[in-house]
């Protein structure tokens, strides 16, 4: 009762009139109490908080998922990794060389330690290129795995133009490296001989390229002098280097041309005249000196039908001319 008289009070107040009306007091609607409000306040932040928290769940769940996605990826890939280490689908079974000539197959697919069943993903193939350069016949190699289960070997060999005559016989090649030690199989007499470059004692004084250049230049003179057509009269073998004549070239016939140090075209150039004119008289050559530095257009003959008093037969030879000066 106390609490329907104080609601009822509380109504009258409101609207200005005294006095007890019990109809009145029942017909006013009552109001909640605090805790009710509290309660329903309380239900009120719950939901907005859920809400909110539902929202930025929402908001970030694609970033969970590409984390969730993200955490699980080396899992997977060292499975994958694995599986690819492991399965017969990759075992090496066909090892194709291609470009030998001289070197047998065998002996590259030993050399580059490759083995049959070999994962073909797990093939170095730095370091089997390493192992096939360390031929002596090898210029230049290639490796590369084909997949699933292949490997290709590109091999260029050297090709062999001259031998190097010292202490010990050397093959160079056609850019003037001596590259393998002369075995029995290995000599052909159509190889150029090279003599008088000490490779070795180059070598030990830390002059390794200088020897190169030198058997380079050689080698150089010499075709210049096939390309000149020179040697259809008379067939070079070799040529024979010393530090203070220079260069020389040696017949088939062991006549000597030489050409003493630089201007080699122009020297070539004065033989050929030289020649034809000396086989135009059936003169015998047996050297043909081109190494007179200051007067490069004078060239000493010497030989069987060349006639001379004291020494060899100056000619003067200009180095374009056709002409023979007596």
């Amino acid at each position: 009762m106390r609490k329907v008289r104080r609601l009822f009070m509380s109504n009258r107040r409101q609207q200005g009139v005294s006095g007890f009306n019990p109809a009145a007091a029942y017909d006013s609607p009552a109001r909640p109490s605090k805790r009710r409000r509290r309660r329903k306040v309380s239900r009120t932040r719950y939901r907005e908080t859920a809400r909110s928290s539902a929202l930025s769940l929402l908001k970030f769940l694609p970033y969970l998922l590409i984390a969730t996605a993200a955490a699980s990826l080396p899992l997977a890939g060292y499975k994958l990794y694995v599986y690819f280490l492991s399965s017969p689908h990759f075992a090496l079974n066909e090892i194709n060389v291609q470009g030998a000539k001289r070197l047998p197959s065998e002996l590259l697919v030993k050399a580059s330690g490759l083995t049959a069943g070999d994962n073909v993903l797990s093939i170095d193939e730095d370091e089997a290129r390493l192992k096939l350069q360390a031929l002596p016949w090898v210029r230049r190699v290639d490796v590369a795995r084909e997949l699933p289960n292949r490997v290709i070997i590109s091999v260029e060999e050297r090709v062999p133009a001259a031998i190097l005559v010292e202490e010990r016989s050397w093959l160079v090649d056609t850019e003037g490296n001596p590259f393998k030690e002369l075995e029995e199989g290995d000599y052909d007499p159509a190889l150029l001989v090279l003599a008088g470059v000490e490779i070795s004692r180059l070598q030990a004084a830390g002059r390794a390229e200088r020897g190169r250049e030198m058997l380079g230049e050689a080698l150089a003179i010499a075709k210049d002098y096939r390309t000149m057509g020179l040697g259809r009269r008379c067939r070079i073998s070799g040529v024979d280097y010393d530090d203070i004549v220079g260069y020389t070239l040696v017949s088939s016939e062991q006549q000597r041309f030489v050409l003493g140090f630089g201007g080699f075209p122009e020297k070539l150039h004065r033989l050929a005249v030289v020649l034809e004119d000396l086989d135009r008289r059936n003169s015998d050559v047996e050297v043909v000196r081109l190494d007179n530095e200051k007067q490069p257009w004078k060239v000493a003959a010497a030989g069987t039908n060349v006639k001379f008093s004291s020494g060899p037969a100056p000619i003067s030879v200009p180095a374009l001319g056709r002409e023979l000066l007596p």
